[in-house]
């Protein structure tokens, strides 16, 4: 059967000089036993199913993958657990799978994405929960030097809609802060801010919003992102995120095989990719 399947890039950053590196920390996670290798992140359950290290072009890869494991009982889901092919799932549980593909000298991450059923806070939740001094940002990759002209522009203008707007947020984003407390005090499950100079001339918004936007881009509950600058006009930031939709046929009783195909299509948008990115990061492959 052939499905849609997107695929998402992500810079993967230490949050300080003593967290480990992520191969080394995914090797450590790859290491424990399968049952070890289960964490509760943001309230649902994540597991490696598998990774291995392979070299591309000269530089070290891996290509694994995670499994979201939900009870049987707990959702609508044709059975598969009888399937030969289904060696390291347990036989009362079931996973939806995100292949992915970890390039170690670009520290990005190539994932299957799908941010209502596992995306990047659940990953890098999932991390720390293995460890609690590993913390990692991943932030997604913005085409067409979109980061820079939000940065170095004179912004007139920002819109912001996010849903889930009760979990939106942090405490050191303003804005995000803002979305949340006005989600949680009117209830409201989406909140949509815009920030204007209006018509005044010469007038542009302070520095610290176009670093918060920058900053907001990584969330995934927001769905609009539009920052209008003097030099640009609009920029829509989420529709300039880079990422790939593809088609795969995907055997859903047969997880080895379903897992194969979906993990060669991520390989297969990486290398496509992985030059435009190393651009975009000005480095040298």
């Amino acid at each position: 059967m052939s499905k849609a399947m997107t695929l998402a890039f992500f810079k993967v950053d230490a949050h300080n000089q003593g967290v480990q590196q992520f191969a080394t920390a995914l090797g450590n996670i790859r290491n424990k036993p399968l049952a070890d290798r289960e964490a509760n992140a943001r309230g649902i359950t994540i597991r490696l199913e598998r990774m291995r290290r392979e070299m591309c072009e000269g530089n070290p890869i891996y290509r694994g993958e995670f499994s979201k494991i939900v009870l049987r009982d707990s959702v609508d889901f044709p059975s598969i657990a009888e399937d030969d092919g289904l060696k390291e799932l347990e036989a009362n549980k079931l996973g939806y799978g995100a292949a992915f593909l970890y390039d170690q000298k670009l520290s990005i991450i190539c994932l299957q994405y799908n941010r209502f059923v596992f995306g990047y806070t659940i990953l890098s939740a999932y991390m720390h929960a293995h460890d609690e001094n590993n913390g990692y940002t991943f932030s997604p990759i913005l085409a067409d030097d979109a980061e820079a002209k939000v940065r170095n522009g004179q912004v007139k203008k920002i819109r912001v809609k996010a849903a889930a707007a009760d979990k939106f947020g942090s405490e050191s984003n303003s804005m995000g802060k803002s979305i949340r407390e006005l989600g949680e005090m009117y209830q409201a499950p989406s909140i949509t801010l815009e920030i204007s100079v209006g018509r005044k001339k010469d007038t542009f918004l302070g520095r610290i919003f176009s670093e918060e936007v920058i900053e907001l881009s990584n969330n995934e509950a927001l769905t609009t992102l539009v920052v209008t600058t003097e030099e640009d006009g609009p920029i829509d930031l989420k529709n300039l995120l880079i990422s790939d939709k593809v088609e795969v046929v995907d055997d859903d009783k047969n997880p080895e095989k379903s897992y194969a195909a979906r993990a060669n299509s991520v390989l297969s948008c990486w290398l496509e990719r992985r030059q435009q990115i190393a651009s975009i990061l000005e480095v040298d492959l």
